[in-house]
């Protein structure tokens, strides 16, 4: 692979639009992670595809090999050889979004399936996890059957990536040292993970959840059903956030998840905040189902506009876990 063979976009989104519209050109069934990437979620709902949790079922997967989004896991070694051998028979065509690779807690990541398939792998990668969100710059590796057509759905899409924000990362590569700053984000995320972990267990013992090999968040399972918006307004009112579940989940479920994000806050904060959200739990398991339509009222008007990675922010700015 060369620098040619790189397409660079308007972050990940892009390159998972772009690869969307060449993978299901008048084909419709993709295969995905019961909870996946909202973003990816909701492109794919809006093109019509069928979605499949069953592999050979499907025209094409949507995965997450290296740290998924929202559970912070590594794909087994079994799905994973499942997917490249039906890739290898041209059975399967492969969009790997490889957006929180980089922020695995041990070890290094392991080979992207760009590396093992690469003429069935649509590789997706940003610089929004491991370096800086506001620069919108990501990238598409296409197998090379798609690859001029690619560029003629970015140049129809948006002309050309931020000519700006590309010039500010080639300068940061010139003079500073990104493996270095890796190893210590690395470290930060998952001491960050780790304090969301034990306050979690310590303030909402009856929660369920697998703590996260890397990325920014752990998903809950609280284990009773409910109204995950509702109960979002409930947390915004007590000074908390977090991401609905249902955002995320490809069927509906029958109980009440959500992910809690540990990027951007102190572990003094995570703390502070896992206590309001443990308050506003409380509180909401305790009241009448009829009242949570009022708070789900409240929480449609707390929440802003998500943005392309799946986030979601009250509009005030209580501590968010």
């Amino acid at each position: 692979m060369d620098a040619d063979d790189v397409l660079v976009t308007s972050g990940a989104q892009q390159a998972i639009a772009i690869a969307a519209q060449l993978m299901f050109d008048g084909s419709k069934t993709v295969r995905l992670d019961p909870e996946t990437y909202s973003g990816a979620l909701e492109l794919f709902r809006a093109r019509g595809l069928d979605f499949t949790f069953d592999v050979r079922r499907a025209h094409g997967a949507y995965v997450m090999p290296q740290i998924d989004n929202p559970l912070g896991q590594i794909m087994s070694e079994t799905a994973r050889s499942e997917l490249t051998e039906r890739a290898r028979r041209n059975e399967l065509w492969l969009i790997e979004d490889d957006a929180y690779a980089d922020i695995v807690f041990i070890g290094e990541p392991s080979r992207p399936l760009l590396a093992e398939v690469p003429e069935s792998t649509f590789h997706v990668g940003t610089f929004s996890k491991n370096l800086c969100p506001g620069l919108r710059v990501g990238w598409l590796v296409a197998p090379r059957l798609f690859r001029e057509r690619a560029l003629e759905i970015k140049r129809e899409s948006d002309l050309q990536a931020n000519s700006l924000a590309q010039s500010i990362l080639e300068e940061f590569f010139l003079h500073d040292d990104f493996e270095a700053r890796i190893v210590k984000a690395r470290r930060l995320y998952r001491r960050r993970a780790s304090r969301l972990a034990n306050a979690l267990r310590q303030h909402l013992p009856g929660w369920t959840f697998v703590e996260p090999k890397g990325g920014f968040s752990i998903w809950i399972d609280t284990g009773i059903a409910g109204d995950d918006v509702a109960f979002l307004g409930r947390a915004v009112a007590g000074g908390a956030s977090f991401d609905p579940g249902s955002l995320f989940s490809v069927e509906e479920r029958s109980t009440l998840c959500l992910r809690l994000s540990y990027s951007c806050l102190t572990e003094t904060c995570i703390e502070e905040g896992v206590e309001r959200l443990a308050a506003a739990w409380r509180s909401f398991v305790r009241e009448p189902r009829a009242s949570h339509r009022k708070q789900r009222l409240a929480a449609a008007l707390h929440i802003a506009p998500r943005g392309p990675r799946g986030s979601t922010a009250p509009t005030r700015r209580p501590a968010r876990v």
